[in-house]
């Protein structure tokens, strides 16, 4: 994550600047809606994407380089090179790969929505070989739609067509001469879009409707590391005999943050809790999720989850009978 310090303003100003052309794009093809919630953790990936474009711009030289060459010589291999270094362009045309899942590689999940609104659930996961593996149950809890893919906007689309054409079993799907696709033993180490990269570490999905409010609901599940916040880190190596105390709200639990040499002479920062939680959570590490809801797209309930701030599950802690 980058440590660059943008003031509210800043935020609000380069948001709008960077994301006006691919919002446009994507409500023209996904029809997702801009959020209205302005959250640092958006900002900053945004702000991530501009030292990206610094990249992009190397590759595409290099690229042009290469094509010029070819061409000279008069090689064949010159098309394919031309054909790159379009396909690259247009990728990179705007940053919504950066948030979104590859607008190139998605298709519609109508079926799928129709399944949830009749009681069926999606459940996204990562496999030991890193595949990212879609399950799709009816409200029986019956398997309706599988699919596995390197990255995850393809095993979406495998689970689709189960949906559309009957389900398959597994064998017909990725066995054996006939199989319908391809075979692969282990998920891509890079990842596709944000969402990808969401079920590349290890998060699990999962999609349903509410029938009350008549909304999809996306829910990532994932954990994540309590850090020290970075003033706290920055008084510590400032004052490394010093004790400071930082609170965090959401749990309630008072840290305490000291500097620390390590044998080569090197400082660095560490915590303890000063005063637990009145809530049944681990200080260090916890379980956290990230929902979204829309009552129009599945696909704007994936983006508004991606999107959204953590919430921690915690539960009350029960008081000791005396």
């Amino acid at each position: 994550m980058s440590t660059k310090k943008l003031t509210d303003i800043e935020k609000i100003e380069f948001y709008n600047t960077l994301t006006q052309q691919s919002f446009s794009l994507i409500n023209e093809k996904n029809n997702i809606k801009k959020p209205e919630i302005l959250t640092d953790e958006l900002i900053l990936a945004w702000w991530e994407v501009t030292k990206i474009d610094k990249i992009i711009e190397s590759c595409n030289r290099d690229n042009q380089e290469l094509q010029d060459l070819y061409s000279k010589r008069g090689d064949e291999s010159a098309i394919y090179w031309k054909d790159y270094y379009k396909r690259q362009e247009k990728y990179y045309f705007n940053h919504t790969w950066a948030l979104f899942p590859d607008l190139t590689r998605t298709s519609n999940l109508h079926v799928t929505e129709d399944v949830l609104k009749k009681g069926g659930k999606v459940h996204i996961f990562r496999s030991g070989g890193g595949l990212r593996v879609v399950c799709i149950t009816n409200k029986k809890g019956i398997d309706v739609g599988y699919g596995e893919h390197p990255f995850i906007e393809e095993a979406l689309k495998h689970a689709e067509k189960d949906l559309k054409f009957g389900y398959t079993s597994y064998s017909d799907k990725y066995s054996g001469d006939k199989a319908k696709y391809t075979h692969y033993l282990t998920g891509s180490t890079y990842a596709s879009s944000n969402l990808d990269s969401i079920v590349k570490s290890g998060a699990t999905i999962d999609f349903t409707f509410d029938k009350k409010k008549e909304e999809f609901i996306s829910k990532i599940n994932t954990y994540e590391h309590v850090e020290i916040p970075e003033h706290i880190e920055e008084l510590c190596l400032s004052d490394t005999n010093g004790q400071f105390f930082w609170t965090d709200h959401r749990t309630g639990i008072l840290y305490e943050s000291t500097a620390y040499q390590f044998p080569n002479g090197d400082w660095g920062t560490r915590m303890s809790v000063a005063v637990s939680a009145v809530y049944d959570v681990d200080p260090y590490f916890r379980e956290v999720t990230r929902t979204g809801r829309d009552k129009k797209s599945l696909w704007q309930a994936i983006f508004n989850s991606i999107v959204a701030e953590t919430a921690i599950k915690v539960k009350k802690k029960s008081k000791s009978k005396e």
